[in-house]
């Protein structure tokens, strides 16, 4: 200030940290400043210095400065040489240095003027070109989510319980294993969860609590996959903060369930099911049911996008023609108190025990093979086929009572392999089969009747088996099922049938 008279020097801001003060007639502490008057300060400057001692990450002043025609200089410190490629950098942080490199600027209007014109004309940092480069760093790094939607190939995670405890032996109606096979056969690629059989494996072999390790593990394989779907069905063992991180992780991540249990008032484990899909209703886009969802509204029961699916047939599971065949047995039907549970509840009765006894007491003539009943313990996996292909006709017969749509999985076995299926006509399934495909039956003495009736008539039975297995095959495939599914889920217009 002494050697050069006609300058005015000011310092702006209010650092708290030890600093000098400088003491001078034509020198200012201006203090604290609002943004916009700092920009005006440096709009009306000559030089600006930037002299930090600590390894700044990125120095706004100094790009500010420059852009505003300030002739700046900064020390060789962190991120701010980045700031503009015309100034003057301090070799060393010494007073002398500091001195040498304004005194420059001072004396040489020439160098002044031409670092003042090249930092306001060539701004380094430019928020449009910045941006533009982000998002092309950004497009290399990560993928693009829509691309499998393009090319319509999706990375699907399907979580449900495969079974591994129970030896597999659900795996003729298990649904989740017949959307696994849609998928693939669809052309998508599938990774299975089975949440039940990872819980279990995992509880022994870690003091660590079983369900924490299933988070752990549902989160890392989200990040390593990258699914485009996730679909899941019958289980509560996903945190809700898990769902919730899985989905902010990825916002292109589509998320829908599945429950093939009823969802009819008149059983009183139907409320549990309901809230077991309620539970998830806020974290998934849709929710797809075996029962018509008009049932959930006349119980006033608020789900969000509600859809209805028939129970699908496969054409590796329901692959037998039973009405080619010439079985020993009238009428299959099979139950059990659980599909979990092998074996029959001692004393368990329900309403199907009392519709079969009211049956069997009625039918003259006719080779029943009913089991779940009377003491005959329930079958399973190939044995329930040994059963089912041994009987010409087939009784579909559900807990609870009849409610539109709705049917056990046991439906696709029945029609699906080709035997001829008495469904109660209060599920109007008839608007899906007609007479010529499956028997509706009014009441008992009616199905006694039917079943009496098509025993004797031989000819009609293969052929209305056949027709049913035909009109299933067609509408209700693993395949038609799946694409409805994903088609629903992504938003796209689709119809079940």
């Amino acid at each position: 200030m002494n050697e050069f008279q006609e300058w005015k020097a000011f310092s702006i801001g209010d650092e708290s940290r030890k600093r000098p003060i400088i003491n001078h007639e034509r020198h200012i502490e201006v203090g604290f400043l609002k943004h916009k008057k700092v920009l005006k300060f440096l709009d009306k400057s000559e030089i600006a210095v930037v002299p930090s001692r600590w390894e700044e990450p990125f120095g706004r002043t100094a790009l500010e400065s420059s852009s505003r025609a300030c002739a700046t200089i900064i020390s060789n410190r962190g991120g701010l040489p980045e700031t503009t490629d015309h100034c003057l950098i301090l070799k060393k942080l010494s007073v002398d240095e500091l001195y040498q490199n304004i005194k420059k600027l001072i004396t040489d209007k020439k160098l002044r003027s031409k670092l003042q014109y090249l930092g306001f004309k060539n701004v380094k940092h430019l928020t449009k070109s910045n941006a533009i480069l982000i998002d092309s760093i950004r497009e290399k790094l990560i993928h693009n989510f829509s691309l499998n939607y393009i090319k319509n190939k999706l990375r699907i995670i399907n979580l449900y319980n495969s079974g591994q405890k129970i030896n597999h032996r659900l795996y003729n109606i298990s649904i989740g294993k017949k959307f696994t096979n849609g998928f693939i056969r669809n052309g998508h690629d599938v990774l299975e969860i089975s949440d039940r059989d990872f819980i279990r494996q995992n509880r022994f072999l870690s003091i660590k609590n079983t369900n924490s390790r299933f988070q752990t593990y549902l989160l890392e394989t989200f990040k390593n996959y990258n699914p485009d779907f996730f679909i899941f069905g019958h289980t509560n063992n996903i945190n809700l903060e898990t769902l919730n991180t899985i989905k902010s992780a990825n916002k292109s991540l589509i998320v829908s369930q599945w429950n093939e249990d009823p969802v009819m008032p008149s059983l009183n484990y139907s409320k549990k099911n309901i809230d077991n899909i309620s539970m998830y209703n806020d974290y998934v886009h849709h929710n797809f049911i075996t029962t018509d969802p008009k049932v959930l509204i006349k119980q006033k029961k608020s789900i969000n996008n509600l859809h209805f699916f028939f129970v699908p047939v496969d054409k590796n599971i329901e692959c037998f023609d039973v009405y080619k065949l010439s079985p020993a047995m009238d009428l299959f039907y099979a139950m059990s108190h659980g599909v979990n549970r092998a074996t029959l509840k001692k004393g368990k009765i329900d309403n199907r025990i009392i519709f079969l006894n009211k049956l069997t007491s009625k039918l003259k003539n006719v080779n029943y093979d009913f089991y779940g009943f009377k003491n005959k313990e329930p079958i399973w996996g190939n044995d329930f086929y040994q059963a089912l292909v041994n009987s010409k006709m087939g009784l579909n017969l559900s807990r609870g009572l009849p409610t539109k749509y709705y049917s056990s999985n046991r439906i696709a076995s029945l029609i699906g392999n080709g035997l001829l299926t008495f469904i109660d006509k209060k599920t109007q399934i008839n608007d899906f089969f007609n007479k010529n495909e499956i028997i509706l039956y009014d009441n008992i003495d009616d199905l006694s009747q039917k079943i009496s009736f098509y025993k004797n008539n031989p000819k009609l039975r293969k052929k209305i088996a056949y027709n049913g297995k035909k009109k299933y095959f067609k509408l209700f495939n693993e395949l038609k099922i799946t694409k409805y599914i994903i088609d629903t889920s992504l938003g796209n217009s689709s119809k079940l049938y």
